[in-house]
């Protein structure tokens, strides 16, 4: 919790709040989104998202 000192405790009090309301509200709208997109088939396979064999195809390594 922030120490209070004399005309900057409202400031302070204001900065607290924000500091919480604020990652709490985008988080909210992160989730939802998320939500919006399509879940992948297959979990912690990244070759829907990156399609490694045409990538290979045409960069040789």
């Amino acid at each position: 919790m922030p120490i209070v000192f004399g005309h900057a405790g409202g400031a302070q009090a204001i900065a607290v709040v924000g500091a919480i309301v604020i990652p709490l509200a985008l988080g909210f709208i992160v989730g939802l989104l998320l939500r919006l997109m399509p879940k992948p088939t297959k979990m912690l396979d990244d070759a829907e998202a990156f399609p490694a064999e045409e990538m290979r195809a045409t960069h040789p390594a």
